[in-house]
């Protein structure tokens, strides 16, 4: 017996296991500060708390993004369950649901490990699922699977179940009688199992392109990003972050840049 387990005034051998309960049903008109950490709120963006949930309104300023990061810190394995709908879905809008590693000492996002759904485009019943293992770039899927409908008219429950082995991606209609609509799995580039994740709310206000197929050195101490179709032209000014191939990249060490792009 450990002695350090025993509760003497119980009387009792006492085992704690290592799960964590997080809940926030958006009671009141503020965000929880004991459940939250805001992160980053854009100029042109608003949260607000109404209505038992967390309004975010977007606003037309580019570069904007509010960043919502639970106070909370969780192991794997794990599921998390978000229930949401968006007013409209623009194009150059995008929102992640996330849950992403931390580091111990900070408790700060360290971006190396992440588990996300993430909304962009104009369907309502389309998103994307995305896994990044050891600061690897993101594996996404190539285009939007099917969810339930994100349109005011009915909520989509989306669900991120991590663990060891596997990540599922689920989805189902709130409140509805039917099980889960949708469900998707990873086996590659899982999150690290020993790692300390926290869930994260991100949308941003900007253009995002995904699907990267190069990242190397051109010789002169910069960086060369290779993205088929994306849709800028010569000067156009792009904004490079998280990005993992070459050791001055950012997220390898580098500094994240604005750049006039060479289309």
């Amino acid at each position: 017996m450990i002695p350090g387990g025993y509760d003497w005034a119980d009387d009792m051998l006492k085992v704690k296991s290592m799960r964590r309960r997080f809940r926030d049903n958006f009671a009141g008109d503020v965000i929880n500060p004991t459940r939250w950490e805001v992160l980053a709120t854009g100029s042109g963006m608003l949260l607000t708390i109404a209505n038992g949930s967390a309004q975010i309104s977007t606003g037309t300023t580019l570069d904007d993004e509010l960043v919502l990061l639970s106070r909370q810190s969780f192991m794997l394995p794990l599921r998390s369950m978000v229930a949401l709908n968006l007013s409209q879905r623009i194009a150059g809008q995008t929102a992640w649901l996330e849950i992403v590693s931390v580091t111990p000492e900070t408790s700060q996002p360290d971006e190396r490990n992440i588990v996300a759904w993430r909304l962009d485009g104009v369907s309502a019943t389309l998103a994307n699922y995305e896994v990044g293992s050891d600061a690897a770039p993101r594996l996404g899927t190539a285009s939007g699977v099917t969810i339930p409908t994100t349109a005011p008219a009915g909520w989509s429950v989306l669900e991120l179940e991590p663990n060891s082995d596997e990540c599922y991606f689920h989805g189902r209609a709130l409140d509805g009688t039917g099980m889960r609509a949708n469900s998707y799995a990873r086996q590659q580039q899982l999150p690290d199992p020993a790692g300390l994740y926290r869930f994260r709310i991100r949308v941003r206000n900007r253009q995002v392109f995904h699907g990267i197929s190069a990242v190397t050195n051109n010789g002169s101490s910069a960086v060369r990003i290779t993205r088929a179709a994306h849709g800028y032209a010569t000067s156009d000014s792009v904004t490079v972050a998280n990005v993992a191939g070459v050791p001055s990249s950012p997220g390898r060490g580098g500094r994240v840049r604005r750049e006039p792009c060479q289309a």
